[in-house]
Order: structure tokens, then sequence, then C-alpha cells
């Protein structure tokens, strides 16, 4: 009787890893790094009976792969120092977010000048209707003295 037995081993992008906006070491080009871990299992029959995860890097230096060349490189960081630009989507979304309702000084004082400009060109135009107005009520006054 014959027993199939495997085992292997292979990256997997970390479900809430640390992405990073920088250029890669390997292909030089400014792009997208995303955090992965090494996902080793056991199989009998081609059937996967066990799955391990862990990290990719014994000393805790965490492991990226690049979205273009998909190399993977270890970047080393220090217990203190946060990794250059490290943003998660739920970070970009709720700046999004936050900025959608909430516009920076420069675009608030942007817009009140303009509502200013707008109210200063409505009542210009309100003083010149009334003043045409008040013109051809006393030009029709005129006509109907003489």
């Amino acid at each position: 009787m014959w027993i199939n037995i495997g085992a292997g081993s292979n990256y997997r992008r970390k479900k809430a890893g640390r992405i990073l906006q920088q250029p890669c070491p390997q292909c030089n080009q400014y792009t997208t790094l995303h955090e992965v871990e090494v996902v080793e299992h056991i199989s009998v029959f081609f059937v996967p009976i066990m799955t391990k995860t862990k990290e990719a890097d014994p000393t805790h230096n965490p492991t990226f792969e690049c979205e273009k060349c998909e190399g993977k490189f270890m970047m080393r960081v220090h217990q203190h120092a946060p990794l250059p630009r490290e943003v998660s989507a739920l970070e970009r979304f709720l700046v999004w977010f936050w900025r959608l309702f909430n516009p920076t000084p420069e675009a608030r004082a942007k817009k009140e000048s303009k509502r200013k400009v707008q109210e200063e060109k409505r009542k210009a135009q309100g003083v010149e209707a009334d003043l045409q107005r008040l013109k051809r009520e006393m030009q029709n006054n005129q006509k109907g003295n003489r």
C-alpha cells in the first residue's frame, strides 16, 4: 500500500499587512509593496491536512513583495522607527471619507472668498436694478406731468 504524503511552502499577502509606496530594491520602480507571510502545509493524497502561517523571517524583519516584479525581500525595521509611508486600505478610506465632509482650510477659504465675491455681485446687481427702476419711474412721472 502506498501513502502519498507531501509538504510545501509558499508566500501569501497578509490580510492586515502593511502596504508601502516606495521604490522596489529589485526592479528600481516606484511601486506598491505588500507585506507577505510564509504558508506551510502538509498534505496526504494531495489534500491539505495542516496549514501553518508564520512570519517570513525569524528575526521579525518583515518580508515585502513588489506589485510589479513580484520580487520578495526583507526590510530591516528598527523598534522605534516606523516604516516610510505605511498606509493601510482602511486608513486611506478614512482619510478620503474625512476629506469628503471636512475640506481643508485652503479649500474652505477659497469657497468663502468665492461666496463673498458672488454676494458682492448680487448686491451690485441689486443696486443697479434699483437705480434702473427709479430712473424708469422718474421718466414715467415726468411724462405724466407734461
